[in-house]
């Protein structure tokens, strides 16, 4: 509850009142920061710590090249920093996962991309958690495409859908 808070709720907050611009330097700044962290070292015998800074390292990526850096994450399954070398000490969990597909369905406007994605997220969820479900369902009404946010609210709303409680 506290991460979709974080997620969700805080930045939409910001951006109404900071100027886009100054909102995405210091985010961009945030990502640097625990970028800088992450490459040290020095948490890399803490797994939960490592953990609790790839999620902020996820969640304050903004601009597109580290748009660009965490799809790569994804796709490869490994963390690197700006210069490409790998960061030691991460273990990426499928939460992570999900958190990364969720970033990049915003980011993207290419299908393609996000299909791509999808598709390795449902192969690498093999139990088909309802984590899934959510993810999807958040891909699905992030795209700036007016037709899928109707089809999402129509989904979350109507009486009729077979949707899981829990995809909500």
């Amino acid at each position: 509850m506290i991460q979709d808070v974080f997620r969700f709720i805080v930045p939409a907050t910001i951006k109404r009142y900071i100027p886009l611009d100054t909102y995405q330097a210091r985010q961009s700044k945030f990502f640097q920061v625990v970028m800088t962290i992450l490459k040290s070292g020095r948490f890399a015998q803490s797994t939960s710590t490592m953990e609790l800074l790839l999620t902020s390292a996820i969640t304050f990526a903004t601009t597109d090249e580290e748009m660009k850096l965490v799809h790569s994450w994804f796709k490869s399954d490994k963390v690197v920093d700006l210069e490409g070398k790998l960061v030691e000490g991460i273990k990426m969990t499928l939460q992570h996962k999900h958190s990364l597909v969720s970033k990049i369905s915003a980011w993207t406007k290419d299908d393609a991309t996000l299909n791509e994605c999808l598709e390795k997220l449902r192969e690498d969820d093999k139990e088909k958690s309802d984590l899934l479900g959510r993810t999807e369902m958040y891909c699905k009404s992030a795209r700036p495409i007016l037709e899928e946010k109707r089809k999402a609210w129509e989904i979350i709303f109507d009486n009729k859908s077979t949707l899981k409680l829990t995809h909500m």
